[in-house]
């Protein structure tokens, strides 16, 4: 909260200040499989000499997240912030809707927590003959499970004999996966080829596509 100028004396944390939880990806959904994603804790005001101030926090499904960086957060006298940082788990079937929650000194602020399916797999072809006038396939990104938003998925090949369309890949709505189209230069010897997936912050790479003569 912000204090006019006065000329009483008002200690840095009182019934009257208040507490903040951010996500550090704000209002961006988690994604199974990320790790070591930061959620921080603000205070209004710096906490108080001479001890600064505990904040516990908590998940409303406990069964949500993992704890990277365990609750609860001392702030030291003087700061306004801390963090702890939690983990998805990998394999996310259906969206997960929840919330954190942080409380000191009795006053609580909570942030809602949406965790969507994450990557799960690549299905492309196994070999793809590109011909004299190069060739097209199609290949598919998998996700663990439906998301209840669309979802964009940024992928893009490993070698410049290839490219992918749309290299933005959109699952709709409770869809779980989405095709795009890989293009082949014309090569003349066998080549391989990945494609490399990434949402939010995890990555997923396909598995080995032979490019022919």
């Amino acid at each position: 909260m912000t204090r006019s100028a006065s000329c009483e004396l008002i200690p840095p944390w009182n019934s009257r200040d208040s507490p903040s939880i951010d996500a550090d990806l704000g209002s961006s959904p988690l994604y199974g499989g990320e790790q070591a994603v930061n959620c921080y804790v603000y205070l209004s005001n710096p906490a108080p000499e001479p001890n600064g101030l505990t904040v516990d926090v908590t998940v409303a499904d406990p069964t949500a997240l993992a704890w990277e960086l365990q609750p609860p957060v001392d702030i030291l006298p003087g700061w306004n912030n801390g963090a702890v940082s939690v983990n998805v788990p990998s394999d996310v079937p259906a969206p997960v809707h929840t919330s954190m929650t942080a409380t000191v000194d009795g006053v609580s602020a909570t942030v809602p927590v949406v965790i969507e399916p994450g990557l799960a797999s690549f299905t492309v072809p196994s070999a793809i003959a590109a011909g004299p006038a190069g060739a097209t396939a199609t290949g598919t990104i998998n996700l663990t499970g439906k998301v209840d938003t669309p979802t964009t998925v940024f992928i893009q090949p490993t070698d410049g004999i290839a490219t992918v369309s749309p290299s933005n890949v959109t699952i709709l709505a409770g869809q779980s996966s989405a095709s795009f189209t890989i293009s082949v230069i014309p090569v003349t010897s066998d080549t391989t080829v990945q494609i490399d997936g990434s949402l939010g912050t995890t990555s997923l790479e396909s598995d080995s596509i032979d490019v022919t003569p």
